[in-house]
Formats: C-alpha cells, sequence, structure tokens
C-alpha cells in the first residue's frame, strides 16, 4: 500500500562551507592522476516489510569522458520543476549539472548509473550557451567560489528561496510505482534530520581549469509534492570528482 506521508519542512540549520576549502591545487599531475570515485552504502526502504531491508555497498568511478554541462532547469522534466525559483530576474537562469560515475564490475546494485547534480541560479554573463543548448561556465573559477562558499545540503529547494543543492540521482528512468511511469528517482533535497552534505574539498586548478570536488552524505532517494515517498536510504557516502 502507497503510504505518502505529508509532513512540514524541516527548518535548516546550515552548515555553511568556508572559504578556506577553496584553493587552487598545488601538483596538478597529481590531482590528474587522482582517483576519482563514489561509495556509498544503499538501502531499500520497505514500508509494508521493513525487516526485509537489503544494504548493498557501491563503489563506483567517475566517468571522465561524460562532459560536465548545465542545463536549463525550467526545460528538465522531472521533479525539479518544483524548484522555487520565483522571482528570478531575466539576466539570470537555474541550471543543473551533473557529475556521472558507472558502478564497479564487483557491486551488484541493480542501476548501474549514478550523478551528482548541483542545481543553482546564475548570472547569464557568467554563462555561454553552446550549440545543444548546454551552458558552461566562461570562467570556472566563478563556479569553484560557488561550490565552496554556498550550502549545497539545504532544505530549501521546494519550500524555500535557496535553490544552491546538490543531488544523488539514478540517471535511467524507471517504473517506480505501478502507474506512476517511468521516473527519474532522485535525492530532491536534505530535509530528514539524517539527512546532510558535508563539502570538504574544493580545489580549482588553473592550469588545467578545472575543478576538484569531494566530500561526505547521507540521503534518501525520494519523491516529493506536498509529501513524500521514499525508495533508498544512502549512508556513509563519500565522493571526490572532477569538473572538466
Amino acid at each position: 500500500m502507497n503510504r505518502i506521508v505529508c509532513f512540514a519542512l524541516l527548518l535548516c540549520t546550515a552548515t555553511a562551507c568556508q572559504n578556506s576549502i577553496l584553493h587552487e591545487a598545488q601538483d596538478v599531475e597529481e590531482v590528474q592522476l587522482a582517483n576519482y570515485y563514489l561509495e556509498l552504502d544503499i538501502s531499500d526502504i520497505l514500508y509494508t516489510n521493513p525487516d526485509e531491508q537489503d544494504t548493498t555497498h557501491v563503489n563506483a568511478d567517475q566517468d571522465l569522458d561524460f562532459a560536465f554541462t548545465f542545463k536549463d532547469l525550467a526545460l528538465e522534466d522531472r521533479y525539479l520543476y518544483f524548484a522555487n525559483t520565483y522571482g528570478l530576474s531575466s539576466d539570470s537562469i537555474a541550471i543543473v549539472g551533473n557529475i556521472r560515475f558507472v558502478q564497479s564490475p564487483n557491486s551488484t546494485f541493480p542501476e548501474d548509473l549514478f550523478d551528482l547534480e548541483f542545481v543553482l541560479t546564475e548570472a547569464r554573463d557568467n554563462l555561454e550557451q553552446n550549440a545543444d543548448g548546454t551552458y558552461t561556465y566562461l570562467d570556472k573559477e566563478v563556479l569553484a567560489h560557488r561550490l565552496a562558499t554556498e550550502n549545497f545540503g539545504n532544505n530549501s529547494l521546494f519550500g524555500g528561496y535557496n535553490v544552491s543543492q546538490m543531488l544523488l540521482t539514478l540517471p535511467q528512468p524507471q517504473e517506480l510505482l505501478n502507474g506512476w511511469g517511468e521516473m527519474v528517482l532522485s535525492s530532491n533535497g536534505f530535509y530528514f534530520p539524517y539527512e546532510n552534505l558535508d563539502l570538504t574539498e574544493v580545489s580549482y586548478l588553473a592550469e588545467e581549469d578545472a575543478i576538484v570536488v569531494g566530500g561526505t552524505f547521507a540521503v534518501e532517494l525520494k519523491v516529493m509534492s506536498c509529501g513524500f515517498y521514499s525508495f533508498y536510504a544512502v549512508q556513509q557516502a563519500s565522493f571526490r570528482g572532477l569538473i572538466q
């Protein structure tokens, strides 16, 4: 039986990222050869049989051939359209970009692809639109500064006015519940008491014009509207990704 529990959005105690985590990497070669990964424990959330929930440990490596670009959030056919962008000025745009990770052969989770997505609003003057309609930053150091100084682990994506958010997403559409049709499953924000994000590394590589970002988090993969329905709980997640 579907259980959709309506709840009041929890007030967030923001843990602001400090400027000190943003620095220019000193050894470019070392960063290029580093391991870019996503590691986490993921458990089924079974409302009717909670004692039968299975936990799978996932190891995934970043797909460095997957181009990091941003899409117009308003054009994404996902629950992200609930993101509160009211009052967004005409000279700014809400965008979402993703780092892609591919599950290692020794992991057994049924989905192979995992995306870490970054949602934010940006001045159009800081972006260049590509031929395919996506966007890239004219100066990646501007993006690095945003990642280092803003709170991407907040609970305001739907109910507040802080659109900056990091999402864990399974990018391959799937039918999650009978009658819902195929959809992309995502974390959609950090709302519950145990959900948290700690960005511990944001390094700008001036020579390569690239960013290394890393951290830890815990979150549920869920759909949201007036309430929520959770499908997976993610614990002890850590990652390190390269934005080229």
